[in-house]
C-alpha cells in the first residue's frame, strides 16, 4: 500500500482484491477493489482520493490525468489505472465492467448536506473520521484535540473567497457536551490557521485560513444556520 494502509483502516477497511491485466496495447491495467464496513465510508474513501474530473461510473466516478480512475458503489471503493500509458477508454471499460458487477446502493452521508453551497469549490468535499485523515486536510495540533475516532463523522470542504481558498470543517459528536469540549480544545491550541469555531448542538463548525474576520463570520454563520437549533 506504499504507506497508505492506515488510511484505509480509518474508513472501516474489511477486504481488498487486486488483479492486473495485460493486452496487445501494453499495460498492465491494475484493478483494485476495496470493501469497507458501510457505504458512507466507501464514499469517504472516494472523496479522499478523487482529484480529477467527474465520470459517470458507479455512484460517482473521478478520472485524473493519465487515466487514473476511481469510483464508489455500495460498500465498495475501486481504483483502476495503468502504470504504463494505455488508452483512457481501456481503463474506463474495466471500471464500468467492475461497477456492473457490484451491488447497487449507497448515498452520501447526511452530514455532507450541512455544507453551505454558495462559494463551495466543486468536488472539494471530504468525508472522514480519524485524526490521520484530518491531518492530511488541515493541520490543527499534534494531539487529537478534537477527539476524532470511528464514531465521529466529519466533513471538510473548500470555499473560494475572492481567490483565497478557505477550509470549513464540521464534526458531528454523539452529544453537545463533547462538541463543546472539542471547540474549547481547538481554540486553546493556538492553531495559526484557525479563523473561527463554534458549537451548534452536537456539531462543531470551524473555519480555517480565512483572509479576514468578515469572511470567517460569513461562512460560520451560514454553516450554523444549516446545522439546526442549538441545545
Amino acid at each position: 500500500m506504499d504507506g497508505e494502509a492506515e488510511m484505509y483502516f480509518v474508513y472501516g477497511f474489511e477486504e481488498m482484491l487486486m488483479q492486473e491485466y495485460l493486452g496487445d496495447e501494453g499495460g498492465p491495467v491494475r484493478v483494485e477493489l476495496y470493501r469497507v464496513d458501510r457505504a458512507e465510508n466507501a464514499y469517504g474513501l472516494f472523496t479522499y482520493y478523487r482529484g480529477g474530473q467527474f465520470l459517470d461510473v458507479g455512484n460517482e466516478g473521478d478520472v485524473a490525468l493519465g487515466g487514473r480512475l476511481c469510483f464508489w458503489k455500495d460498500r465498495h471503493f475501486a481504483r483502476v489505472f495503468s502504470i504504463k500509458k494505455v488508452e483512457e477508454e481501456t481503463v474506463q471499460t474495466f471500471a464500468r465492467r467492475l461497477a456492473g458487477e457490484l451491488p447497487t446502493g449507497g448515498t452520501p452521508p447526511e452530514l455532507v448536506s450541512k455544507l453551505p453551497q454558495e462559494k463551495l469549490l466543486p468536488r472539494s468535499e471530504k468525508f472522514f473520521h480519524g485524526k490521520l485523515a484530518l491531518d492530511n486536510i488541515i493541520w490543527t495540533a499534534e494531539e487529537n484535540v478534537l477527539d476524532l475516532g470511528p464514531e465521529t463523522d466529519a466533513v471538510a470542504a473548500s470555499y473560494d473567497y475572492g481567490g483565497t481558498e478557505v477550509t470549513l470543517l464540521i464534526v458531528a459528536y454523539s452529544e453537545a457536551r463533547a462538541a463543546e469540549t472539542a471547540v474549547r480544545a481547538l481554540q486553546e491550541t493556538g492553531c495559526e490557521t484557525l479563523s473561527a469555531a463554534e458549537r451548534r448542538g452536537r456539531y462543531l463548525a470551524a473555519v480555517f485560513q480565512a483572509p479576514d474576520g468578515s469572511v470567517a463570520s460569513d461562512l460560520l454563520r451560514r454553516t450554523v444556520g444549516l446545522l439546526g437549533a442549538s441545545d
